[in-house]
């Protein structure tokens, strides 16, 4: 009879296995379907933007005895007392690979940097101060693959040289200033990239003579690496519980079978367990066509023919049915249990 309980036991053991298995791999699927979604994103393109400014200027010149043309061109020498203006000249341009979902903002700025003097030459000196003010501000979406902005901005040095001695005039340190006028487009798309360039000029401020020099690289060409649009960690739970829901219904049907075999094998050891002294364990079938068959309704039925004759029950298990027996001369007594 000990066969029976090692079957069950067995069985126990197999169900409880499976089903730590199947939720430790869903449990797994989970922890790695979020990881690739939340951090591990493919290249979906690759954009090339072209970004250049062929930035110049005019310096115009006061009314003079000396000097007859009204402005000069870059790359000369110049004397503040003679400026009346300098005119910076932008012509920006973009061009981008293929069309892109982004915005774009175009900024001019003009900012006072103030230094201090402590060295003859301003690259060493330290920043003491500095005022920005915007001369120019667009932002809208980018609607096309090329962008081109022609613009002139008059820049009048006075008012920046008179902030520059106000500031100065309330340290009690020698300072040096500039005046520096940059033109920035920021590029934002929602593709996972951003981009800023930005050119401009540097004007002196604190000598009678003074050069102007450019800032920026003229050109730039960019790669970007377009990426896969990122999953919202809702997403990521919600696709996290489809998949235990889904191992949820497997182990619930893995477990209503298993619950069908072990009712089935349990029934089985309760009645060897109650009529142990009636049962007489087989461990082959026996050859029905070779007796004339009477089949039983109920084990109770087969017990009370056992008894009432003395004869003993012959048991089979299978894989999925049993067979109690009875056997009289060519007569053979079947009670048989089929597992649902």
């Amino acid at each position: 009879m000990e066969s029976g309980k090692l079957k069950k036991q067995y069985s126990k053991r197999v169900l409880i296995t499976i089903c730590a298995i199947s939720l430790a791999m869903a449990l797994l699927a989970c922890g790695y379907l979020g990881y690739r979604l939340l951090h591990v994103r493919r290249v979906k393109n690759r954009i090339v933007t072209v970004q250049q400014n062929e930035l110049d200027y005019l310096v115009f010149l006061r009314e003079n005895p000396y000097i007859e043309r009204p402005f000069l061109p870059s790359g000369e020498h110049y004397l503040y007392s003679y400026t009346d203006r300098v005119t910076l000249q932008s012509a920006y341009e973009l061009g981008i690979s293929e069309p892109i979902t982004a915005d774009y903002t175009y900024k001019v700025t003009a900012v006072i940097v103030a230094r201090y003097a402590k060295s003859p030459g301003s690259a060493g000196n330290p920043e003491i101060m500095s005022k920005t003010y915007v001369l120019d501000y667009e932002a809208r979406p980018l609607e096309t693959e090329s962008l081109r902005l022609t613009r002139d901005y008059d820049i009048y040095l006075d008012p920046y040289k008179r902030e520059l001695e106000a500031f100065a005039a309330t340290v009690d340190i020698p300072v040096t200033g500039e005046l520096r006028v940059d033109v920035t487009v920021s590029l934002d798309s929602p593709d996972n990239f951003a981009e800023t360039y930005a050119r401009g000029i540097a004007v002196p401020l604190s000598s009678e003579h003074y050069e102007i020099g450019f800032r920026g690289e003229e050109r730039v060409e960019t790669e970007h690496c377009v990426l896969e649009r990122p999953v919202s960690l809702w997403t990521v739970m919600g696709l996290s519980a489809l998949v235990l829901a889904g191992a949820a219904v497997c182990l619930l049907v893995l477990k209503q079978l298993f619950d069908r075999r072990l009712t089935f094998h349990r029934q089985l050891d309760r009645t060897l367990r109650a009529y142990d002294e009636h049962i007489v364990n087989t461990t082959t079938p026996i050859d029905l066509s070779a007796y004339k068959v009477l089949t039983i309704e109920s084990f109770k039925e087969l017990l009370h023919l056992a008894q009432k004759t003395g004869a003993p029950i012959l048991f089979w298990r299978g894989q999925a049915e049993a067979r109690f027996y009875i056997l009289q001369q060519d007569l053979l007594f079947l009670f048989s249990v089929r597992e649902e």
